[in-house]
């Protein structure tokens, strides 16, 4: 009895270090009470019972969603032979830990913060490439968010020597105006010019003190508040006033110290808004990651509801977000681990679209123009040339660069534009097009670029490492698609060769197979 006695005691005090150690009450209020909430939501819809997604599947999903790159074909024998239950959630966190990850949301951190030297941002080469090292700090390093947008509300210096300055200088509109709706898109998530119009006018005094002038080096500028003392009055979004003597403290910070501090907590639902835009292709409220409805209660709010579901998941996930101090990475990981992002990409028909409005279903949608020149790049080993558009100075990047790091927004190529990539001019999700367009079927139809690249890799990857079509139709679709092919598949492509002349048989069929598989949805768009 005193046996059984101790051994209880040690497995009470033992779970209860384990708690402790793993974050207790914090691991509870991640991806198990997200899921909670979205088993309650699929449960009252009457949806039918939906299977994980098969290990292929699950690493080519997480791999492009969280790097932008597909895994190798030494990571997916690796992965799909292990037996280990907790190798997905251990893949999530070792890729939110790389540096590629750090890539791909410096990119969509770039378009957010408007990261490019021309017309009409006019940032210039230096300070481009300052304000993008500055973001992928802060991702690489986990950096709060809460403390991103505190720095660069409240910063002054060169904006070629002061990174957070550029949030400012990066505004085609210099105005109290112009500022006031660039931090309310940016870090609200709201769009002014679709508010009443005194909101703006109540909003810009925050920034009316702000300054900018000229040095003696090439486009520099300083940013600083205007040092003379005045009395001002502002009204924040949520209806709160400010009395503010601006030679005690600067408007800036006490804006950006409402703003973190927000009771509404709508600056976390902004960024769990993009989160879940960037994982599922669509955000949990209003129609643009940045164009949500106003929240009840502050002046102009909508009548528009959310549903239960989208509700509950958004103030969940924006209060764990608010505790964290604005961790983004820590945000990914607790959508990643949920049972939504697990979830095959596919249903039975006639509950298809209803299980997509629920997030039961993984929604297929279409890469972004980054991410599909680099999966093309990685897999035929060639890249495009990147270059300035304007030349001042005229920029070449290195032919290594992958399109996810190209820093500055005036540097592009045609296949980028023709995919949709963003001008960066306004910050908004809506300037990034991935509908698909006839130029883009053209270009992966007929681009004799593209071609080239096909040839030499069927000629010297595919063909020169597998001697037989079995094998060669194997690397194929490894590494174009991630998995192997399945039965039908392969007889389809063994049928095709059998009706090809004898002589160059085999390369024929190869170079035709890999031409299908790079214009196939399955390639082109998320699952």
């Amino acid at each position: 009895m005193k046996t059984a006695k101790f051994i209880l005691s040690a497995w009470i005090w033992s779970s209860i270090f384990s708690i402790a150690l793993c974050g207790g009450a914090h691991a509870e209020k991640g991806y198990i009470r997200l899921n909670r909430i979205l088993h309650d939501g699929w449960n009252k819809a009457h949806l039918a019972k939906i299977p994980p997604a098969d290990d292929y599947t699950f690493l080519r999903r997480a791999k492009i969603d969280l790097t932008g790159r597909a895994p190798s074909v030494q990571e997916i024998r690796s992965f799909c032979l292990d037996k280990n239950p907790g190798k997905r959630a251990k893949l999530i966190r070792t890729l939110l830990n790389s540096e590629e990850f750090a890539d791909l949301m410096s990119m969509r951190y770039a378009d957010i913060f408007r990261v490019k030297s021309e017309f009409p941002i006019n940032l210039w080469p230096n300070a481009v490439q300052l304000y993008y090292r500055y973001l992928r700090e802060t991702v690489l390093h986990d950096v709060p968010l809460t403390r991103t947008a505190r720095e660069m509300l409240t910063s002054s210096g060169s904006n070629f020597r002061v990174a957070p300055a550029n949030f400012f200088r990066a505004s085609a509109d210099r105005t109290p105006e112009g500022w006031a709706r660039i931090c309310s898109v940016t870090w609200l998530g709201l769009r002014l010019e679709k508010m009443p119009r005194n909101i703006t006018e109540e909003m810009a005094p925050f920034f009316s003190r702000i300054t900018m002038k000229n040095t003696g080096e090439w486009k520099e500028q300083i940013v600083y508040t205007d040092p003379v003392p005045v009395k001002l009055k502002a009204v924040a979004p949520d209806g709160k006033q400010f009395v503010m003597d601006t030679g005690k403290m600067d408007p800036r910070r006490v804006f950006a110290e409402w703003l973190v501090s927000d009771p509404s907590q709508q600056f976390s639902k902004v960024w769990v808004n993009r989160a879940w835009y960037w994982i599922f292709g669509k955000p949990l409220s209003g129609t643009q990651p940045d164009d949500m409805p106003v929240p009840a209660g502050w002046k102009g709010s909508s009548s528009e509801m959310l549903p239960e579901l989208n509700r509950k998941m958004l103030e969940l996930l924006a209060e764990e977000f608010h505790k964290s101090g604005g961790k983004m990475r820590s945000l990914m990981e607790t959508v990643c681990l949920s049972d939504a992002y697990l979830a095959d990409w596919k249903t039975v028909p006639s509950e298809q679209n209803k299980a997509e409005s629920c997030f039961a279903v993984y929604p297929v949608r279409r890469h972004d123009a980054e991410v599909i020149l680099d999966l093309l790049g990685d897999l035929t080993g060639s890249r495009e040339q990147y270059r300035s558009v304007i030349p001042e100075p005229f920029t070449f990047l290195p032919p290594s660069t992958r399109a996810i790091q190209i820093a500055d927004g005036s540097i592009s190529t045609g296949t980028l534009d023709t995919f949709g990539r963003p001008p960066r001019d306004s910050g908004l999700a809506s300037e990034r097009n991935n509908r698909v367009t006839s130029s883009q079927r053209l270009y992966l139809m007929n681009s004799t670029s593209l071609f080239r690249k096909l040839e030499r890799l069927c000629d010297r990857q595919i063909l020169r490492q597998n001697k037989t079509l079995s094998k060669a139709v194997d690397a194929c679709y490894l590494s174009v698609l991630s998995r192997p092919p399945s039965k039908k598949e392969r007889k389809i492509i063994q049928d095709y060769a059998a009706s090809l002349p004898a002589k160059g048989r085999l390369r024929t069929a190869v170079l035709d197979l890999l031409w299908s598989l790079v214009n196939s949805k399955e390639f082109l768009f998320h699952h």
